[in-house]
C-alpha cells in the first residue's frame, strides 16, 4: 500500500513539473499614467536614482533600508544603487540604469539578491509642453525552471500594484 501511494505521488509530482515546462517562460506587463508636468521634469526625476526614494513604492516599506549609490554620478547610463534590508519584503539587491534616451526612455535592470533579475523601462511621451505620459514596464525571463514559471503566473498580480502606486507617487512629486 505504501509503495502504491509513493508511486502515485511520484506520478503527480512528475505531472506538475512537466506542466510547468509548458507555462510561459517570461513575464511582461506595463502600467501607465498621465502627469501634468513637462517631459523634461518627469525624465529628470526618474533618471536621478537619488530621487527614487521620493516616489518608489518600496522605499516606505522599511525606513531602515541602507542605500549605496554609484560614484561619481547617480543619474543616467551606468548609474546604480544597492539596497540592504532585514525586511523580507524589501530584501537586498541592485538597480542599474543600462541606457537612457533623454526625455524618451530609461532602461534598467534589477538584481534581486537570490531571487532573479528583471528589467524595466520607463517611456516618456510628451502630450504637449505641460503634460507627459509615462509607461513603466516589467520584464522577467523565467528560464527553464518549471516552479519559477508557476510563480510567474502570479507575478503581475504581486508587482503591478506597486508599479501603479509608484507612478501615482511620481505624479504627485512631479506635479508639485
Amino acid at each position: 500500500m505504501f509503495i502504491r501511494i509513493l508511486k502515485y505521488l511520484g506520478i503527480v509530482l512528475l505531472a506538475i513539473v512537466a506542466i510547468g515546462f509548458f507555462l510561459p517562460g517570461s513575464v511582461h506587463f506595463v502600467r501607465q499614467i498621465d502627469i501634468n508636468a513637462p517631459v523634461s521634469k518627469v525624465f529628470a526625476e526618474t533618471n536621478e536614482l537619488k530621487n527614487w526614494n521620493d516616489w518608489s513604492p518600496w522605499s516606505k516599506i522599511d525606513l531602515n533600508t541602507k542605500y549605496t549609490y554609484s560614484q561619481p554620478t547617480t543619474a543616467g547610463e551606468g548609474a546604480y544603487f544597492t539596497w540592504m534590508s532585514d525586511n523580507k519584503k524589501v530584501g537586498n539587491g541592485k538597480q542599474t540604469i543600462l541606457s537612457t534616451k533623454p526625455n524618451a526612455q530609461i532602461h534598467s535592470r534589477t538584481d534581486f539578491e537570490g531571487m532573479g533579475t528583471s528589467t524595466a523601462d520607463f517611456k516618456f511621451a510628451s502630450k504637449d509642453s505641460t503634460h507627459t505620459t509615462v509607461s513603466w514596464s516589467f520584464d522577467m525571463d523565467l528560464g527553464m525552471n518549471p516552479m519559477l514559471r508557476y510563480l510567474g503566473l502570479k507575478m503581475e498580480n504581486w508587482v503591478a500594484p506597486d508599479y501603479k502606486r509608484g507612478l501615482m507617487n511620481l505624479k504627485t512629486v512631479c506635479e508639485k
